[in-house]
């Protein structure tokens, strides 16, 4: 008795090397009978070979069928994403409300310090429009435009974080941003560049001394690398209130309420952030602020 047609054709697939081994659950009417199997070489995967990469799959099996078998086989409920495929919730939101406090109490201080110079500058060009002998508009206007990029410079090397390395020649550029109230003595600083995390403290220094020098005064910054420290002198002279408040419990920086606890409550974060410690040294008068190690 002669053998059958289509299992002749099942051993030439199998001397070819065709797996015939299914992973999957295929139904009956999908797979059809051996007598359709072509023993052809196995093909490099492609697109138009379908999923498998083989012309029998792609021509034989729907792709309803792939789908409903692999799911079957790796024992999928339904399409629709779990538990674990859903957005991570914050895990402290009242930190992530008190930063964005402390963004918009920094935006209200900027645009406060810069309101009054640019009000005076837009008065000054207008007056000029107007005036037929404009030099005096003129001179005024360049006074104003020079406070407010001299301000511009200070405020960005203390609040931004992007001016590198600070020596006592970058203090001295940005001394002018202070206004000219202030009588500013650096002699006592070390010449050299001082630390990233100190440098960073500097300009922010220069901010909480003018702060504490309402009317006027004598503003002193001396130290090396090791630590610096700054002796403010003058009528009114005085630290903010809540400074020494944030010294005690550093972590309700985070919460001010008010714009004139900002310089404050920066000073203290960014001398957290860089591992360095805040302190008060003598007692007579307005005590100096130190920041080392």
């Amino acid at each position: 008795m002669s053998t059958p047609r289509s299992r002749r054709r099942y051993w030439a697939a199998s001397k070819a090397g065709l797996s015939l081994r299914l992973p999957l659950q295929w139904p009956k009417r999908a797979i059809g009978t051996f007598g359709r199997l072509r023993p052809d070489p196995p093909k490099a995967p492609s697109f138009k070979h379908g999923a498998f990469g083989n012309p029998f799959f792609s021509k034989w099996i729907p792709k309803a069928c792939l789908w409903r078998s692999l799911r079957q086989s790796l024992n999928l409920a339904s399409c629709t994403p779990s538990s674990e495929d859903a957005p991570i919730p914050d895990p402290d939101p009242v930190a992530a409300g008190e930063r964005l406090r402390l963004a918009e109490l920094l935006a209200a201080r900027l645009s406060h310090d810069l309101a009054g110079l640019a009000g005076v500058l837009a008065a000054a060009l207008e007056l000029a429009a107007d005036d037929p002998d404009p030099a005096e508009a003129l001179a005024l206007a360049r006074d104003a435009a020079g406070e407010l990029a001299a301000r511009l410079r200070l405020l960005r090397a203390a609040w931004a974080g992007d001016g590198g390395d600070v020596s006592r020649r970058t203090l001295e550029a940005l001394v002018p941003g202070l206004g000219g109230r202030l009588r500013v003595d650096l002699s006592a600083l070390d010449p050299g560049a001082f630390p990233a995390g100190l440098s960073r403290l500097l300009p922010n220094l220069l901010l909480l001394g003018a702060e504490a020098l309402p009317r006027g005064g004598a503003l002193t910054l001396s130290g090396s690398p090791a630590g610096v420290t700054l002796a403010v002198e003058g009528a009114g002279a005085g630290w903010p209130p809540a400074l020494r408040g944030f010294l005690a419990a550093p972590h309700t920086a985070w919460t001010i309420t008010e714009p004139r606890q900002l310089q404050p409550a920066l000073l203290v974060l960014l001398a957290g952030a860089a591992g360095l410690a805040l302190r008060f040294e003598g007692s007579a008068g307005t005590p100096a602020l130190h920041v080392g190690r």
